[in-house]
């Protein structure tokens, strides 16, 4: 009878184990997917801007809308790559000759802060030019953002310069 209980007791024991193995929690120290960034927009808030005195417009201040997987606007960590393009009017892409291109690592805390505008949700970028920016142009604005763990997100405009 003893024999008898002893068995029974290291076969619940080792059924046990083997239950709680497979219990392991992978998730620990990952983001959940939905908080993890769905979606990015340029704001319309973005347009070609002045940033010095010259009068000139020099380049474009980007806002940037990084949504969640509920569709609210949420902070991000990764690259933010920026391309400008000309405009091809009447076409599937409009995208025609590469004008300029600008990358941002936001992947550490600190940048990432810098560039948060905490009253809009939208992070800031002034991208600048050195040339003045010919005012009435079109052109498309496209960004990429890259996080590090999960898909590239992408969105772009056509815009007019000085608007």
């Amino acid at each position: 009878m003893a024999y008898l209980r002893t068995l029974c007791l290291l076969l619940l024991t080792s059924a046990a184990c083997t239950w709680m193995a497979g219990c392991v929690d992978d998730t620990v120290g990952k983001t959940p997917p939905a908080l993890l960034p769905a979606g990015v927009r340029l704001h319309p808030f973005t347009g070609t801007r002045q940033f010095d005195e010259s009068g000139d417009l020099r380049g474009i201040e980007a806002r940037v809308e990084v949504r969640d997987h509920f569709d609210d606007a949420t902070k991000a960590f990764g690259t933010f790559r920026f391309e400008a393009y000309g405009y091809r009017p009447f076409q599937s892409d409009p995208r025609g000759k590469t004008l300029a291109k600008w990358a941002v690592d936001l992947t550490s805390p600190e940048p990432n802060l810098n560039h948060w505008d905490t009253i809009h949700h939208t992070y800031r970028f002034r991208l600048k030019w050195d040339a003045p920016l010919p005012i009435g142009r079109q052109f498309v604005l496209r960004i990429v953002f890259s996080p590090p763990d999960g898909p590239r997100l992408f969105s772009q405009r056509v815009f007019v310069m000085e608007q």
